[in-house]
């Protein structure tokens, strides 16, 4: 049997440590239907900790690359299996095709995905983990440059 090993995160606030899929939930977004907010909850102070948004357009999507991924798993498996019989090469055409199909909806979900989220961020103040980490580095250097650090004479 192959376990995979489960993500451990603490909460930023007190530090509470559980396996990922303990924190991660979903709530709905006031006033905008079907759309609900991704973050993890801490179940010891109760912390949100905002992740991203998912509304119906990016549900439409993931349902298409979950269409495109089993038509190309479909065909790849099809074209092993008959390798070297004269019907390959039309099924390597037609993989190579669900391919392209497949990866053509996942740059449609990501670009989706960033314009919904941007969207929304600004609609609810809230700021994506990128940009959290990105501040939190940045305040880092500034500590550390203000004679915090191992500089001087």
């Amino acid at each position: 049997m192959n376990n995979p090993v489960e993500q451990t995160i603490a909460c930023s606030q007190c530090d509470t440590k559980r396996p990922l899929s303990e924190m991660v939930t979903q709530r709905p977004l006031p006033d905008t239907p079907d759309t609900f907010e991704v973050g993890c909850l801490c179940p010891n102070c109760g912390l949100w900790t905002h992740s991203y948004y998912v509304t119906p357009r990016l549900v439409q999507w993931q349902g298409r690359i979950n269409k495109a991924a089993a038509e190309f798993q479909r065909l790849s498996a099809l074209y092993k299996a008959q390798r070297g019989l004269p019907s390959a090469t039309s099924l390597f055409l037609e993989a190579q095709h669900a391919e392209k199909l497949l990866r053509g909806s996942e740059r449609g979900y990501a670009k989706v995905f960033e314009e919904s989220n941007a969207e929304l961020r600004k609609r609810f103040g809230t700021k994506s983990p990128t940009q959290i980490l990105q501040e939190a580095k940045a305040n880092e250097t500034a500590v550390g440059g203000e004679g915090g650090g191992n500089g001087g004479a």
